[in-house]
């Protein structure tokens, strides 16, 4: 009968320990529990990692849109060299790029751009651009993300003909609301790429979130 009773006492310690106890939804050791007992406890932020993935996404689109020939191409010669010594002229763009779940991103504004004879570039100032959110869903690593919002887009874009250069740069910056593996927030988006000489990917460095990125892809 004593090992009976201690058995009790023991079970009853243990389920007011971890909040089981209490049957309308408390807090516990184990996380939020429910009616049904204690639920998976979810993360309140993202990681570096999925930090990342954001910026990598957002970047991708950008340059997508900029390099894309036959949204710029008609409206600022962006690869294709002019013929004249030196000229000046502005690109403007609105380009759609999808998500690859669904969704998209619309790249849009206007940039001035000068060619070079002496060196065959073109420099573009970006300044006025905008990248917007619309639902952008993407998956990485098993997980499916939604972005929505607005964001600027600034730096120096430098082709060679058809070519982007490694000179050339481009900033993000903005606020975002990001939604996925249980966790939605808002975060501000701070980073700047050092494109690479394929004109795909690059150095990137800031922050987003509040968490520091410096990574190459």
């Amino acid at each position: 009968m004593k090992k009976f009773l201690s058995i009790c006492v023991t079970l009853a310690a243990v389920a007011a320990l971890a909040g089981c106890a209490d049957s309308g939804g408390s807090k516990s050791l184990l996380g939020t529990t429910t009616a049904g007992g204690p639920t998976v406890v979810i993360p309140a932020t993202f990681t570096s990692a999925q930090d990342a993935a954001f910026a990598e996404q957002m970047f991708t689109g950008a340059i997508t849109g900029l390099y894309n020939k036959s949204t710029v191409v008609s409206a600022g010669r962006l690869g294709a060299v002019p013929v004249s010594t030196t000229t000046s002229y502005t690109g403007t763009i609105s380009y759609y790029y999808q998500g690859p779940v669904s969704g998209n991103m619309n790249i849009a504004g206007s940039f001035p751009g000068s060619y070079s004879s002496s060196t065959l570039f073109t420099t573009w100032t970006l300044s006025a651009l905008t990248e917007t959110l619309n639902s952008y869903s993407f998956q990485s690593n098993g997980v499916t993300y939604v972005m929505n919002g607005a964001l600027s887009l600034t730096g120096t874009l430098i082709t060679y003909g058809s070519t982007v250069e490694s000179q050339s740069t481009l900033n993000i910056s903005g606020t975002c609301t990001i939604a996925g593996g249980g966790v939605s927030q808002s975060e501000y988006v701070n980073v700047s790429v050092a494109v690479n000489s394929t004109g795909t990917g690059g150095t990137m460095t800031g922050t987003i979130g509040g968490l520091s990125i410096n990574q190459s892809f």
